[in-house]
């Protein structure tokens, strides 16, 4: 792939995808039944996590009641947050109680 550079400063640049609209694309949430990424942290009971699962899941509420739909929000998060959301992941351990 042949490298290109800025025409300002002869640097090499970095290029990702962009929509039409300028906006980055993002990735929807792929867990069935979920429509949105709202619904997705709505699904999570955040009673049954550990602690570090837990506030990257509050503190990702926070941002979604903030931004709403214009949250950035990376597709390992969201691939997380899915993992979550069907248990696979972030459960406290029953031994540590």
């Amino acid at each position: 792939m042949p490298t290109l550079y800025c025409p300002h400063c002869n640097k090499p640049v970095m290029l990702g995808l962009v929509q039409a609209d300028g906006n980055p694309t993002r990735r929807q949430p792929s867990l069935p039944g979920t429509k949105s990424l709202g619904e997705l942290l709505e699904a999570i009971d955040i009673d049954t996590l550990d602690v570090k699962t837990a506030k990257f899941v509050g503190d990702t509420r926070e941002r979604y009641a903030k931004y709403k739909e214009r949250i950035m929000i990376s597709d390992k998060q969201i691939a997380w947050l899915e993992s979550i959301a069907a248990g696979k992941s972030g459960n406290k351990d029953p031994w540590d109680e």
